[in-house]
């Protein structure tokens, strides 16, 4: 429960630190969007005013210069005043002005179609939201039809209803527009507050796993698909100088096999195999420098697959086994020592004992012990840890029946062996 409350509490820090910035891109698409309405407008009655003046269609060019120098200084306001810093209201000066500029050149000239200018203002006050969509709605249709009616022929027919109908129809296309453009804006961040929100927890998740990775004493090597190692642990670059190929400071080792004395190829090396696909675990690989020095390492790789169960590449891990294998071999020397030391004894036991048998002179119940102490003689020699020693007096890995204990009881049954070959009589 904690854990979603934080999660929670996260995802909504991002949603708010979000908010800023997106209605600071919302304004700066209004900035972008009202320069380029009113530069097209400057443009338009630019032309329109030089071809008037030109061909003298104009019949009263002051108001038409009037309308069109307000336009002109909209178009220099909408380039030079910065709208991100004021309040977002201040942006429908600019149209409403330009309404106002149209209808002193309609005035101008009233049988020049100019109305149709009023389109530009109006978008513009569309995307504003409903204030401006029902300002334009209403403010352009009865300053029309005021000038219609303050006109030197104040008839009213069909087509003083088709251009503010045309007009409510483009602004509320729109409108329409400019909602479903800021439904798909919040629907876009919404989506990227989650996906940010997801990042954030993997790349924790990735730091924390790194961070309990680095401080275990084995080594863990990630590969790609293609064979390309993705990660690797601090483990790696202690254990890699004794491995080439793994690691460019163990470059000038020779690698043997678990015997200790044949050599590894290069196919045969944990890290190629692990390349190749292939799963294996606790195989061991001696390293062994120029001055003869060992160190041994035992390697595991597994494949891993992804959520669809597609191969998402390998993972390599390698421990050093360097004081195991020592003690091992420690331990199987001391085998070897104490066989050695035992069957001695025992077979100057056995010696004596066949030639007490042998002898005629003896008693038969001489002779009858001297059997049964052959016959214990001889099962101790067949019990003597020589059986449990290696060949070569070493043993890579550790095998059940040759144990302390066991060596312990061959000892006591030569003791006893030698007691009793001493306590026969000689005579």
């Amino acid at each position: 429960m904690k854990r979603f409350q934080r999660a929670t509490t996260h995802r909504a820090a991002l949603t708010s630190q979000q908010r800023p910035r997106r209605d600071g891109q919302r304004f700066d698409l209004r900035d972008r969007t009202a320069a380029a309405n009113q530069l097209l407008l400057c443009a338009i009655v630019a032309v329109l005013f030089v071809v008037g003046l030109v061909g003298g269609f104009i019949h009263r060019p002051e108001l038409f210069a009037l309308g069109a120098l307000l336009i002109g200084l909209g178009g220099i306001a909408a380039l030079a005043v910065p709208w991100t810093s004021i309040p977002a209201g201040w942006v429908a000066v600019l149209p409403l002005v330009d309404i106002v500029a149209i209808a002193l050149m309609r005035q101008a000239d009233p049988i020049g179609g100019l109305g149709l200018l009023w389109v530009f203002p109006a978008m513009w006050l569309a995307t504003l939201g409903r204030a401006g969509l029902i300002t334009c709605c209403v403010l352009i249709p009865a300053l029309y039809w005021s000038l219609i009616a303050v006109g030197p022929e104040p008839v009213f027919s069909f087509a003083s209803f088709l251009l503010p109908l045309v007009i409510i129809a483009i602004s509320s296309a729109v409108y329409a527009s400019a909602r479903r453009f800021a439904a798909q804006q919040d629907l876009l961040d919404a989506q990227a507050a989650r996906l940010a929100f997801a990042r954030s927890a993997a790349v924790q998740q990735e730091q924390l796993v790194t961070e309990v990775l680095d401080t275990v004493d084995f080594g863990v090597v990630r590969f790609s698909v293609g064979g390309d190692v993705v990660y690797e642990n601090d483990a790696v670059g202690r254990l890699g100088g004794s491995m080439p190929r793994l690691h460019a400071a163990g470059e000038t080792r020779v690698l043997l096999q678990e015997d200790g004395e044949t050599p590894l190829d290069a196919h045969g090396h944990p890290l190629a195999r692990a390349r190749r696909g292939e799963s294996f675990e606790d195989e061991t690989v001696w390293s062994q420098d120029a001055e003869g020095r060992r160190v041994a390492l035992t390697f595991t790789a597994r494949r891993l697959l992804d959520h669809r169960g597609a191969d998402a590449g390998g993972v390599l891990v390698a421990r050093d086994v360097t004081a195991e294998q020592e003690a091992l071999r420690a331990r199987d020397d001391l085998v070897a020592s104490v066989s050695h030391e035992l069957r001695t004894p025992l077979t100057s036991v056995l010696g004596y004992l066949e030639l007490a048998i042998d002898e005629d002179d003896h008693s038969e119940r001489v002779r009858r012990y001297s059997t049964r102490l052959s016959a214990a003689a001889n099962a101790c020699s067949r019990s003597s840890p020589t059986s449990c020693s290696p060949r070569g007096g070493r043993a890579p890995r550790w095998r059940p029946p040759c144990t302390l204990a066991r060596s312990m009881r061959s000892s006591s049954c030569a003791s006893r062996c030698s007691r009793s070959a001493r306590s026969l009589p000689t005579g």
